[in-house]
């Protein structure tokens, strides 16, 4: 059972002080009680260009949009169990966008944001969700309400929407978007840092993750501790990064946030297909097997070749694995960065294969 509830006043609460307009949603009610989903406030901030529709499309936007969504999850869905487009319009089987508001600009998101962290939630942490490469917008936004779901997390949760060409054969396209990405959770960072907000963890999925360690790096050229401080954890999940550049780039980070987890599979299809088509077959961080590069780095490596995925592809395991779930569920802190820390600890079930004092190999299986 989820530790809190959320609940539509929140909702109301931000829509007041962030003066508002209306997007989209379907408005959807659910008079029957006995299949009454679970109700999820999702806030987001996107560098994708917005659609005189209202939507968001593929093309990059230099100014970021910030806008508010209620999506209700159906409680019949496994955890760990995904299917993007739906098969169903059953209210116990599908997702629904129930409401969705347009916030005006930053300072009104982050007030947003401080109202469902405080009074919603009662915490003081947000998670920021970095989707990854061939994600559209809706699909995006109904998995990060099924992370929420499935994990037993108090954080207020944020998704940052970046320029996914939707397009498995753009990948390069996508690998420039990425780039593109850097400068817009850099500008999202900066305004959760001059709020009330306390604590900061970061993840990011597949291409999602470069973008996030190669902010961090433009964030500690700068000097900008005033971000860094208010980073607690970072959590890389089937990372599309290439490990030398991982290498260099955490190197030339100061002060590292901590925990800094990586969740690879050597099971992982889809880093293997795109290692071997695009990059010469060099593995990839988030399907890494040799783990010597990554010696004296601070970091903790979350090995789950072992755990079975829902996707069979292996590239979700860490949010889409029902053991994985209920792993990271059972420790005291629930959150993908924090999970690393207990398995460092030696407190999570599992067999740790390195441990030099920086470098942590965590293995789990079945």
């Amino acid at each position: 059972m989820r530790r809190f509830a959320f609940t539509f006043i929140s909702l109301g609460m931000m829509l007041l002080i962030s003066g508002c307009a209306d997007l989209m949603g379907n408005g959807s009610k659910f008079e029957d009680q006995s299949i009454t989903p679970e109700i999820y406030n999702i806030l987001v901030a996107s560098s994708r260009k917005r659609e005189d529709d209202g939507s968001f499309g593929t093309s990059r936007s230099l100014t970021l949009s910030y806008g508010a969504y209620q999506i209700s999850v159906p409680k019949m869905v496994r955890a760990g169990y995904f299917t993007y487009p739906q098969i169903s319009t059953n209210p116990k089987r599908a997702y629904n966008i129930l409401s969705s508001k347009n916030i005006a600009n930053a300072e009104k998101f982050n007030k947003a944001v401080v109202s469902e962290t405080f009074t919603a939630r009662k915490t003081d942490e947000v998670t920021i969700f970095v989707h990854g490469f061939n994600s559209n917008f809706e699909k995006t936004v109904f998995r990060v309400a099924k992370i929420d779901a499935d994990f037993e997390t108090k954080a207020t949760t944020l998704l940052y929407a970046w320029p996914s060409a939707i397009e498995l054969g753009l990948y390069l396209h996508d690998m420039d978007s990425a780039a593109f990405a850097r400068d817009g959770l850099e500008e999202l960072l900066s305004g959760l840092a001059n709020s009330k907000v306390k604590k900061i963890t970061l993840v990011g999925h597949s291409m999602g993750a470069s973008i996030i360690v190669e902010t961090l790096r433009q964030i500690s050229f700068k000097g900008d501790k005033r971000i860094l401080n208010k980073i607690e954890g970072v959590a890389l999940l089937s990372a599309d990064m290439a490990v030398d550049l991982f290498v260099e780039y955490i190197n030339d980070i100061k002060d590292l946030p901590q925990p800094f987890v990586i969740y690879s599979s050597n099971k992982d299809n889809v880093l293997r297909d795109f290692a071997n088509f695009f990059h010469d077959g060099k593995e990839r961080l988030g399907n890494i097997t040799d783990f010597s590069p990554l010696a004296g780095l601070e970091v903790i490596v979350i090995d789950s070749s072992n755990i079975h995925d829902t996707m069979d592809s292996y590239h979700m395991a860490a949010a889409s694995s029902p053991r994985m779930i209920g792993l990271i569920n059972s420790t005291p802190k629930v959150g993908f960065a924090s999970f690393g820390q207990y398995a460092k600890l030696g407190k999570v079930e599992g067999k740790k294969i390195i441990d030099d004092g920086s470098l942590v190999v965590f293995s789990l299986g079945d």
